[in-house]
């Protein structure tokens, strides 16, 4: 009984193709609008309800007879085709399209040969429309009428109506008409010569009834079963040819016979070149297998795109001396890839012999475990690897045992055309990113030009990754497999798990995962592709101290390794929001630097909504070499203090990295600036901080020459004889200035130091930190800058917020 869902389908079907009979025009195609009824039925019977749902009937029903316009006249084994270009869309949801359109006698093969033909042309199909059709014809080739499925008379001919993306160019489109027109060639040759291919293949196993003098009666037996197994419908014929073997002096030739090809091979200027048998064929000559299996050099033109299955039969003579070969080239079908090995003939003899090389019980743990990989090994692999390879390499993969870790097997076809590339990585790590890494770092390491890749990912710990990489047929490239492992090893682990690495090496095992526990996930994708792990560790530890309370620095100006010169990078923590970029930049750019980016990331925390780490870019082009070990804190206290409003955003704080000066340091040098201004020297603050800042060693002594004058700390014959060297150095550099201002611009500043009485430069608040604002008493007889009349003493105060001189009579 037909389920309702199902009938409720089919009537849906059956009225949308009575919706496109309906919407036919009238023509004169066929004899009767009832024939034509019988056609579009047919045209459109196996197409799917979505697609004739989101159509125009009307648009369909033109279609089909435009198909049918086009098969009006054609004879047996003529192929009809044609492309075009249509645009069947609304300007609301236009969707112009390139159609492909064929009528052919009908054959096995011709859709997925034709759409594989149009896909290497880089064109995706949207529509394909196959009906095969019984057509009489007349004995001109015109259509006398379409039949209805089942009826007797006529000929089953195959339209084809594909719906492609849109390919505008004349000569693109030419040249795929002539791809397509050579691939329906060869779909016709291979169909035509079937039957002839596989009686050759029973004739070959016919032969290896056979005793043949020093062969393995096992393996021979073995083999000539295999044949009978792939006559069996295991394997898609699409060529034939034999081949003879003769010896010319040192010389071992392989030459084609002529009129002996099929199929694809069929044309004697195909593939019929004298071969002179390299060392690894003439090894390969010599061994004791009777099948060459292997794959062929070239992609198959019919079917599917794989690369062809090439077999090749070994002929003996009398005396067991190879004096030829047999040659297939096919696919093998989807039964033998999805067959257990132990049913397959020749595969289950290697399946054999690998067990007995392992010296393991068949019913034991590791005799199974081993049988399992053999289950499920790639199955061309099986067909083409030596008993010896194969034992290497499931040997190794038991060894694994599951452990997540990243293992490499490789085998070289016997022919030297590629290798063929075993990758393992852990299941969670695997990603497409990381396949295509593989693959490039592969096609470079074995010089290939091409590559394939297939991927199996089951309920196993691990990921498998099968490529084959084609290769010139030259020597094999010096590389170490162990390196290449490496390598892959490399491209496998993730950011996480070299910070993980990182955070441990620095932090210890216990306190790191503890760390990584609690806030190891909380880095964006941008910040990892941006950070070094190394990076990173320090920043997650920065992180939770400050979340923790243990310090409350949330600024740092560093260098990574990696970047050389004058670049330097300045982090930024903040929690809920981010400096506001109008804020940062005149600061930083005050401090000598120019900022060349700003990378923002936003991380979540626990139950902290926001957390912000902001990584400034910076450039610093000063002519002094920087010393960060002693100028990162100096620079970063400085920014603090800018930010809370305990220190003014002028100039003079570029002194902080070009003259190694702390922020309250440069107050001095500001505070004087400030003091002279007022006794009307005829310079600008500007014009001052650029002397300064151009001889910032000198302002560097000014600033000793004011902490040696006052420090607590320092006996009097010390700072007698520290101040007197300290004088002279600071006279002989003033000395060395070529500008007259800048003459007396420094000279002001040295003058006005030495004429510092006292000060409160070394007096700390209650907290213990040093006041933030600065109190200097000085002799104004001692500075020919001030003006008459002068007071005995004068005081001058500053800070960012007010500045004045208290008079003394």
């Amino acid at each position: 009984m037909t389920k309702p869902q199902l009938r409720r389908s089919s009537d849906l079907r059956t009225g949308l193709i009575e919706n496109i009979v309906a919407a036919c025009p009238e023509q004169k195609i066929l004899k009767t609008r009832k024939n034509l009824g019988t056609f579009i039925r047919q045209y459109f019977r196996d197409i799917s309800v979505e697609d004739m749902q989101n159509r125009d009937p009307q648009e369909m029903a033109n279609a089909a007879i435009e198909h049918l316009r086009f098969a009006r006249n054609r004879k047996p084994g003529q192929v009809l085709l044609k492309t075009f270009n249509i645009d069947r869309g609304t300007p609301e949801q236009p969707s112009p399209r390139t159609v492909i359109q064929l009528v052919n006698d009908n054959m096995p093969f011709l859709v997925d040969s034709v759409t594989a033909a149009i896909a290497r042309q880089d064109l995706t199909v949207h529509l394909t429309v196959h009906p095969l059709m019984r057509v009489e014809r007349d004995q001109k080739g015109g259509i006398a009428a379409v039949l209805e499925k089942g009826a007797n008379g006529g000929e089953v001919e195959s339209f084809i109506w594909i719906e492609a993306d849109l390919e505008s160019d004349p000569k693109s489109l030419q040249l795929l008409e002539q791809e397509l027109l050579r691939v329906l060639a060869d779909v016709r040759l291979a169909v035509s010569d079937w039957h002839a291919m596989r009686n050759k293949i029973l004739e070959a196993a016919e032969e290896l009834d056979q005793q043949i003098p020093g062969l393995d009666t096992k393996l021979q037996r073995e083999s000539k079963a295999l044949l009978d197994w792939m006559a069996a419908d295991h394997f898609t014929f699409l060529g034939y040819r034999e081949y003879k073997l003769k010896k010319e002096k040192d010389r071992l030739l392989l030459s084609s016979t002529k009129g002996t090809g099929l199929g694809l091979l069929r044309n004697d200027g195909r593939g019929t070149k004298v071969v002179e048998l390299s060392k690894e064929m003439r090894r390969h000559t010599r061994s004791r297998d009777i099948l060459i299996i292997t794959k062929a050099n070239s992609r198959s033109t019919v079917h599917r795109r794989s690369y062809l299955d090439y077999v090749g039969i070994k002929c003996y003579d009398k005396d067991g001396e190879v004096i030829g070969e047999k040659r297939f080239i096919g696919l093998l079908t989807s039964i033998a890839y999805s067959e257990n090995p132990r049913n397959i003939p020749l595969l289950r003899l290697k399946v054999e012999r690998v067990l007995e090389r392992a010296h393991f019980e068949p019913t034991g743990h590791r005799g199974k475990s081993l049988m399992n990989i053999l289950n499920n090994y790639p199955r061309d692999e099986l067909f083409q690897a030596s008993v010896q390879d194969l034992s290497r390499t499931t040997i190794g993969i038991l060894n694994m045992q599951d452990r997540q870790k990243v293992r490499f097997f490789v085998r070289r076809d016997a022919f030297r055309r590629f290798f063929s590339c075993l990758v393992y990585v852990p299941r969670e790590k695997y990603s497409t990113a990381i396949r295509r890494k593989v693959e490039a770092l592969l096609l470079e390491a074995f010089g290939g030009f091409a590559l394939d890749s297939r991927v199996e990912i089951s309920d196993t710990p691990l990921a498998r990754v099968h490529i084959i990489v084609r290769t010139p047929p030259m020597d094999r490239p010096k590389v170490s497999i162990r390196n290449i492992e490496a390598q892959i090893q490399d491209l496998v682990v993730t950011w996480q798990d070299r910070l993980k690495n990182e955070v441990i090496a620095q932090l210890g095992f216990e306190e790191g995962n503890s760390l990584l526990r609690q806030h190891g996930g909380i880095f964006p994708a941008a910040y990892e592709d941006d950070t070094p792990p190394n990076i990173a560790c320090a920043d997650l530890k920065r992180i939770d101290d400050l979340l923790e309370g243990r310090h409350h620095n949330t600024l740092q100006l560093y260098q990574p390794s990696e970047d050389k010169g004058s670049r330097l990078h300045f982090k930024v923590f903040r929690m809920d929001k981010p400096l506001p970029l109008s804020e940062v930049l005149p600061i930083l750019e005050s401090l000598g630097v120019r900022v060349i980016s700003e990378r923002p990331y936003k991380l979540r925390i626990g139950s902290v909504e926001r957390f912000w780490i902001q990584d400034f870019e910076l450039d610093y082009n000063g002519e002094t070499n920087i010393k960060l070990d002693s100028s990162a804190q100096l620079f970063q206290d400085c920014v603090a203090q800018v930010v809370a409003g305990n220190v003014e955003n002028d100039g003079f704080n570029k002194l902080v990295l070009a003259a190694g000066l702390g922020w309250r340091q440069v107050v001095v040098i500001r505070c004087y600036a400030k003091y002279l201004l007022q006794l009307r020297l005829p310079f600008s603050q500007n014009y001052m901080e650029q002397v300064l800042f151009e001889h910032a060693a000198l302002a560097a002594k000014m600033v000793d020459q004011f902490e040696l004058q006052f420090d607590p700390n320092i006996r009097e014959k010390e700072r007698e004889a520290r101040l007197q060297a300290c004088s002279k150095e600071i006279a002989r550099a003033i000395g060395r200035v070529k500008s007259l201002d800048e003459d007396r611009i420094l000279r002001a500043f040295s003058g006005a130091i030495s004429a510092t009485l006292r000060t409160n430069y070394f007096q700390n608040d209650k907290t213990g930190d040093p006041k933030w604002y600065l109190s200097v008493k000085i002799d104004p007889g001692k500075l020919p800058e001030t003006p008459k009349p002068r007071p005995k003493f004068e005081i001058f105060v500053y800070s960012p917020e007010v500045e004045g001189v208290h008079l003394r009579g």
